[in-house]
């Protein structure tokens, strides 16, 4: 059973630098388009109409596909003012609590967030700007993300009952 965790383990971790991956291509591709729709505009007075609609997306890309990877790094916002003068083992079940109310709150937001894709793919939703960009590609990031964060909560939520075990 150990070794089946660990593989898990693994398994969500490398989802998380699959995140991270697309995360760092979306940030590329949007200095890319920035620096070029710059370019454009200042030197031959063209405007990118599409650049605001797809870096919006992109952001998005950045945002959903790098919340695994952030928590795996623990490098989300976390304010513990108060609770770091508790006891270790007040600490470890605050964290545990704090951990099942984040699945429960992600699982809501994946919810929606999957019945919003699929309303895109059923009712060819696009966009109202100039590309009519089919909405169902950006709205993918949105659950595909949210699902490897949850995973990764899952995977924290078990690592955290395991230590609060262990200190008893």
């Amino acid at each position: 059973m150990r070794k089946t965790g660990r593989y898990l383990d693994k398994f969500i971790s490398y989802l998380g630098y699959v995140g991270l991956g697309l995360g760092i291509a979306s940030v590329i591709a949007m200095a890319l388009m920035i620096t070029i729709h710059v370019i454009l505009r200042y030197v031959f007075e063209v405007n990118l109409k599409f650049t605001d609609e797809y870096g919006g997306y992109l952001f998005t890309v950045i945002v959903f596909m790098g919340l695994a990877y952030c928590m795996r790094q623990e490098a989300h916002v976390y304010a513990d003012l108060v609770v770091k003068h508790f006891p270790q083992r007040v600490r470890a079940a605050l964290e545990l609590v704090h951990s099942l109310a984040a699945i429960f709150l992600m699982g809501i937001y994946f919810k929606y967030a999957w019945r919003l894709w699929t309303d895109s793919v059923e009712r060819g939703t696009r966009s109202v700007q100039v590309t009519e960009t089919p909405m169902w590609i950006p709205q993918l990031f949105l659950w595909v993300g949210l699902s490897f964060f949850i995973l990764e909560l899952g995977a924290r939520t078990i690592k955290k009952v395991i230590a609060l075990q262990k200190s008893s």
